[in-house]
């Protein structure tokens, strides 16, 4: 998984911000190239959604998440989260990006009891 904040758009946003220089967009299609999908897209093809929105009121998606092919069946959802932006508190000026994956572990976890000392295994 790629996951961020990467200042760049996705070739096809719309609208089309003529300041956007060719290899900002080529970013994006970098990630495609070399087996990444963007969950978002692949859950919301035609939604037009964005993570900051500048003081003109222009709006970007400029927050992704892209997970490798082998991941993209357990990829249940993906969605903006605004309230961190334009909630009452104001906590920050991107909107927050929430990842569902269902996976399966590899194999099962250890579980010891915490309060039993014969349990405990040193950190170093």
């Amino acid at each position: 998984m790629v996951i961020g904040d990467f200042n760049i758009l996705e070739p096809t946003h719309t609208p089309r911000y003529r300041f956007f220089q060719p290899f900002e967009y080529d970013f994006y299609g970098w990630l495609g190239q070399a087996g990444y999908q963007d969950a978002f897209r692949e859950l919301h093809p035609d939604a037009a959604e964005y993570s900051w929105v500048g003081r003109t009121g222009d709006g970007y998606r400029y927050d992704h998440a892209h997970v490798s092919a082998d991941l993209v069946p357990a990829v249940h959802g993906c969605a903006y989260v605004h309230e961190p932006r334009t909630g009452p508190d104001r906590l920050t000026d991107h909107s927050a990006l929430s990842l569902n994956l269902s996976l399966r572990p590899l194999a099962p976890l250890p579980v010891t009891n915490p309060t039993r000392a014969a349990d405990r295994m040193p950190l170093f």
